[in-house]
């Protein structure tokens, strides 16, 4: 094989190994939704809604919940392609598991 056929194939091989693991990242994280690890909520369920700054995936602001009568951050996910999607099912782990331990 030829150094340029080798490359060519490496190159393939890489790209099917990011691919496989975005969509590993694709479906853990369309299991959380679905385990209701993950919630949307409606706007109308928070006050004193603040933009505090922006994140790689969206907005992250300061509000009131009201129901828990908490203050809280919201992040608003903006549309994330592919090749982003692994950075942010890392994010939402790490915070994920500081919660739980």
């Amino acid at each position: 094989m030829d150094k340029d056929n080798k490359d060519s194939k490496d190159n393939k091989d890489n790209k099917d190994n990011k691919d496989d693991k975005v969509k590993k990242d694709k479906d853990w994280l369309e299991a959380q939704i679905e385990a209701n690890s993950i919630k949307s909520f409606n706007h109308a369920e928070f006050s004193n809604i603040v933009r505090v700054g922006e994140g790689g995936f969206g907005n992250v602001y300061k509000a009131y919940w009201k129901s828990r009568r908490m203050t809280v951050a919201l992040k608003s996910l903006k549309a994330i392609p592919d090749e982003t999607t692994r950075e942010f099912v890392r994010e939402f782990k790490f915070i994920y598991l500081a919660q739980t331990t």
